[in-house]
């Protein structure tokens, strides 16, 4: 009886094998991402930056499934913009995204860039990291700002 009551009010509430696979996927890369954020005030602490970096490309993926840069970018910033990566353990905010970024898209095979600019204003320096990607589709970045 309440199956027909659905099927005349337009349909279930089930979700389409499409929709179910895309949320499996997404929701899986926020879980690994996630952990690989717990582990980021670690490994800069126990390794230098261009070590970091390098074993980052080393683990690039040639094939494979690709996810869509567009989501995947969206998934990996909100991951990084989360409450709880914004405690004084974890990295400045542009750093952990630019590093995160990096490292999800180097995984899956996209041509990117991470690039470091520091300004100085009197005594202190000033520093921000950004991701850029080379596709013939697109040249994605962040605001670089006066670090250019």
């Amino acid at each position: 009886m309440r199956i027909r009551h659905i099927a005349q009010r337009g349909g279930s509430r089930r979700m389409s094998p499409l929709t179910w696979e895309r949320w499996l996927t997404y929701g899986w890369l926020s879980v690994r991402v996630g952990f690989w954020l717990f582990g980021l005030p670690l490994r800069l602490r126990v390794y230098s930056l261009p070590t970091l970096l390098h074993s980052f490309t080393l683990a690039r993926r040639t094939r494979g499934h690709r996810l869509e840069m567009d989501h995947t970018i969206e998934t990996v910033v909100r991951l990084c913009q989360a409450r709880l990566f914004r405690l004084p353990l974890f990295p400045r905010s542009c750093l952990r995204q630019a590093l995160a970024l990096y490292y999800v898209l180097t995984q899956l095979g996209y041509p990117v860039a991470i690039h470091f600019g520091v300004r100085k204003e009197r005594e202190e320096l000033h520093g921000h990291s950004w991701v850029t990607c080379h596709t013939p589709q697109r040249h994605a970045r962040c605001q670089r700002g006066p670090y250019e």
